[in-house]
């Protein structure tokens, strides 16, 4: 594990709140679970939490802003029920046919969920499927993740779900996970942890939206855990639309084995400082991943997204592509890398990061990066930086608009090429609608 310079404060109240975590286990705290619990507690001390002296998180000044938004951690909660349920129709876009599950405060609320019953989906809640050995493997080798705040969510693991869809079924309708955090009256810390299990030939779509009221400061640290069977295709949307006291981390950890194809597509428009660490192991011949993400940034946003394509084996192909729409102090960073593996040949790998920014204050920081230590490969990466095209501007309004309808019309345009791989219509129209209100204010 790279060595990070410790801060203590954060360390310390992390320190106590697992201590109050612990009691209130009863005697869970003698299982097998438990024991890994401990051990990711124990790396984490030990490593400490990154400050700009850690590379990986350089232009990202989490620890320090968590810090000072949250000088003391709240005291841990025992309630799983969370405070009042939430009317969650505010939440469902209208005409979306979906399985639904959705999370509380970092708790997941079966009584809130449906399911539509010929999709046969398998779900349980985490704390049922601690005995399950391949949830137990699974969990455990989580314990190796060298970053920081993947980490804490392992030793601090209660509440999830693990998904399942069995070997050859094609679940017809989208699995749409809605977090909800209350922000009204006190501070949050909320760390969900799923596990997502696709076995051979299997086909689903999951999209993963998180959503925060009120003005108190949130940090959700979420932690997703997907494996990808033999010829399984499994499409992922993710997106955060939280109000602008929130902090997330995102770790998420694909493996694709033979021949199976993966696609994501990130978008974030609302938060404070959001960090997404995305990787992709192919663990087979024949993989496809395809990955796509939008940040539309106003204010003193920060969207920091870290993608790893890690390719193994051969006949392989990647696609990625980013971009992002910064204006006032915004700040982004994206760092994707790739890696080509000796046995990896005849990879396919393709990598790109745009930008538009809008002010003379906003920043993006961006590093694309190819490893690669196969011959026989087709690879390219790449980033552009720039502002609006003035003539494209000048051209729409010499047809009659005006600057703001101009501008809006051209970024919309921008983003869409991420939008438009959302095949989901409703939950695309929704976001969209998201986008064009941002727009019509920048």
């Amino acid at each position: 594990m790279t060595p990070i310079q410790k801060t203590t404060g954060l360390l310390q109240n992390v320190e106590a709140y697992f201590a109050q975590f612990e009691r209130s286990l009863n005697g869970e705290n003698q299982s097998d679970w438990h024991s890994i619990r401990k051990q990711a507690f124990q790396k984490l001390v030990l490593a400490g939490f990154p400050d700009r002296k850690h590379e990986e998180y350089r232009y990202t000044p989490l620890t320090q802003r968590i810090e000072k938004a949250l000088p003391g951690f709240p005291d841990f909660d025992l309630n799983k029920s969370g405070d009042k349920l939430p009317d969650i129709s505010a939440f469902l876009p209208k005409g979306l046919k979906a399985n639904v599950l959705v999370f509380v405060n970092g708790y997941y609320q079966p009584q809130l969920c449906s399911c539509i019953p010929e999709d046969k989906l398998n779900i349980r809640e985490l704390t049922d499927a601690f005995d399950d050995q391949d949830v137990g493997k699974y969990l455990g080798e989580s314990v190796s993740n060298p970053d920081s705040f993947a980490l804490l969510n392992t030793a601090f693991t209660n509440n999830g779900v693990v998904l399942k869809v069995a070997r050859n079924q094609v679940i017809q309708h989208p699995v749409y996970i809605i977090h909800i955090t209350d922000g009204s009256s006190d501070n949050r810390v909320v760390q969900p942890r799923n596990l997502f299990l696709f076995e051979e030939n299997s086909q689903v779509t999951v999209a993963e939206f998180f959503y925060a009221n009120g003005k108190t400061t949130i940090f959700t640290n979420a932690v997703t855990d997907i494996r990808i069977g033999e010829k399984a295709n499994v499409r992922y949307i993710r997106a955060g639309l939280e109000h602008d006291q929130a902090f997330r981390v995102s770790n998420i950890s694909v493996c694709q084995e033979n021949s199976s194809t993966f696609t994501s597509v990130n978008v974030d428009l609302d938060g404070k400082l959001i960090r997404n660490n995305l990787n992709i192991t192919q663990n087979g011949r024949g993989c496809e991943t395809h990955l796509f993400g939008l940040y539309l940034l106003t204010g003193s946003m920060h969207v920091d997204n870290h993608t790893v394509v890690d390719h193994k084996y051969p006949d392989s192909r990647s696609n990625e592509l980013y971009k992002g729409i910064l204006t006032n102090s915004a700040t982004g960073v994206f760092n994707g890398k790739i890696f080509v593996r000796p046995d990896a040949q005849r990879t396919n790998a393709f990598q790109q990061n745009n930008n538009i920014l809008l002010s003379d204050d906003a920043t993006i920081n961006t590093k694309p990066q190819l490893e690669i230590w196969a011959d026989d490969v087709k690879c390219s990466h790449g980033c552009t930086t720039g502002q609006l095209d003035q003539e494209q501007v000048f051209y729409m309004r010499s047809r009659g608009l005006d600057e703001v309808q101009a501008k809006t019309i051209l970024l919309h345009a921008f983003a869409s090429d991420i939008l438009n791989h959302i095949h989901i219509e409703t939950l695309r129209s929704m976001l969209d609608q998201w986008v064009v209100k941002k727009l019509n204010n920048v």
